[in-house]
């Protein structure tokens, strides 16, 4: 038995495969549009589905490069907020506003570059064991982004529930537990 994604890396064309890294940042942005006020929770879980993908055809190099491009893209749409805060509210510099908007978005990638990269050197892609592990390492990369340095939770898969038919799960497994299961959507797609 073929598993999902081996047989939508196979199908996905090889266009898109060799513009990956045009693509993955595009899908990054893209999946920011989930949360709140914008609520298109489909176009998320199809983004990190076709990042899945993506990852399932590519070697565990390739594989952090594109969850880190996908990171940079995620991060640098969702928490531009930043660079306002500290250049017109903090007023510092345009230029140390914009340098520190863009460290933390490079560092805040590093998570999503850490799940593909190990689920591609893990081979979990092509195991039935990828069911549970991989949505396990994006589970974990989001509880570590929220504690390393004492934590950055902002833009957790889990917060694209309000609009989605499994806000009723939040109140049982909390957003970190709906994050889990977005990301089983997703392998799943």
């Amino acid at each position: 038995m073929e598993l999902p994604l081996r047989r939508a890396a196979a199908v996905l064309p090889e266009a898109l495969r060799r513009h990956d890294r045009v693509l993955a940042p595009l899908l990054g942005i893209a999946s920011v549009y989930g949360f709140a006020p914008y609520g298109a929770w489909p176009l998320t879980l199809l983004a990190l589905a076709a990042l899945f993908a993506l990852g399932a055809s590519a070697t565990p190099r390739r594989a952090a490069l594109l969850g880190w491009l996908f990171g940079a893209g995620m991060f640098g749409r969702g928490v531009w907020w930043v660079y306002i805060s500290t250049h017109v509210y903090g007023g510092a510099p345009a230029w140390l506003g914009a340098l520190l908007c863009v460290a933390l978005c490079s560092y805040l990638a590093l998570y999503p570059a850490l799940v593909l990269g190990l689920a591609s050197r893990w081979q979990l892609w092509r195991s039935r064991a990828g069911w549970i592990a991989v949505p396990g390492l994006w589970l974990a990369a989001e509880l570590l982004r929220g504690w390393v340095y004492s934590g950055f939770p902002w833009l957790s898969l889990g917060y694209v529930a309000l609009d989605w038919p499994a806000e009723r799960l939040a109140p049982l497994i909390g957003v970190h537990g709906v994050s889990a299961v977005l990301a089983a959507s997703a392998y799943a797609i």
